[in-house]
């Protein structure tokens, strides 16, 4: 007659939550076992044609550029846009 009561009084204790390293770990196997399988589904030289496209890019003008006027300093930017500011107008 008071079963119903016995349900209540012990509930079910909730699954214990990973620790933080254990999800870190799980995920890092995770992402290894997913990137043999890509690599094992891509190709060795199709992986070697996307690293050479990659590096190339990297290599670019732009991107060089892009780190000279990095390394730059701001008063120096500033001074050479000016410049070329006042030649337009002239």
């Amino acid at each position: 007659m008071f079963d119903w009561l016995k349900k209540l009084a012990s509930p079910a204790a909730p699954p214990a939550e990973p620790t933080p390293e254990e999800r870190r770990r799980k995920l890092i196997d995770e992402a290894l076992v997913n990137a043999k399988a890509a690599r094992e589904a891509i190709g060795e030289d199709t992986l070697a044609r996307i690293a050479a496209i990659m590096a190339q890019k990297n290599n670019s003008a732009l991107n060089k550029a892009k780190q000279q006027i990095a390394e730059i300093k701001g008063e120096r930017i500033a001074d050479e846009m000016k410049s070329l500011i006042h030649d337009e107008k002239a």
